[in-house]
């Protein structure tokens, strides 16, 4: 997890672009959390968003024995992108954003500092969306490449592992059913 100092520093820049990125569970959305956390603390204002895909309204993540959830605005699948009103833009999962919205995401870190995390490649290893060809188009100030443990062996996993069959590239995990996990190169089965 990135320091509290590490922060601090983006945040003094009024504009640019942070990407978040690694494998499920590797903590992509508490380290956006830490981020927003940050961002507060420093007098920035701040705005969260993402994907209405799943149906949650909220951006969750473990902490400490219980759960932060922070309410978020909703990006909807062929609507235009909310509008940007604060100093940093938070957006989790933008795996499953359209190309118009990240790029008017990108387009925005002209003028505020936005900070997008998700996958970037799916459990086959294949790209995931938009993310990775913003990486590959663009320059963020910062890429943060989280890892997770495996689940098999409890080694550095670099990869999602899905879990069940079905083959569809989305597929959203619903509660009480694991459909992925982690794993390292070693242990990983792309499907």
């Amino acid at each position: 997890m990135q320091s509290e100092a590490f922060w601090s520093g983006v945040f003094a820049n009024s504009q640019g672009l942070v990407v978040i990125t690694g494998p499920m569970f590797a903590g992509k959305s508490k380290t956006l959390l830490r981020a927003l956390s940050s961002a507060t603390a420093t007098g920035c204002s701040t705005q969260v968003m993402k994907s209405s895909i799943d149906g949650k309204t909220h951006v969750s993540s473990r902490e400490g024995g219980g759960r932060v959830r922070v309410a978020c605005t909703l990006i909807d699948k062929g609507q235009p992108l909310p509008s940007l009103h604060a100093d940093v833009v938070l957006v989790d999962e933008v795996q499953f954003l359209e190309q118009p919205h990240v790029d008017a995401l990108i387009a925005a870190a002209s003028e505020r500092l936005i900070i997008l995390a998700g996958l970037h490649e799916d459990s086959r290893g294949e790209s995931f969306g938009e993310l990775r060809r913003a990486l590959e188009q663009h320059q963020p100030m910062h890429v943060l490449r989280l890892t997770a443990r495996c689940d098999a062996c409890g080694a550095e996993a670099l990869h999602s592992q899905r879990l069940v069959s079905e083959s569809t590239q989305v597929l959203v995990d619903q509660p009480g059913m694991k459909r992925f996990g982690a794993a390292c190169p070693d242990c990983w089965v792309p499907r």
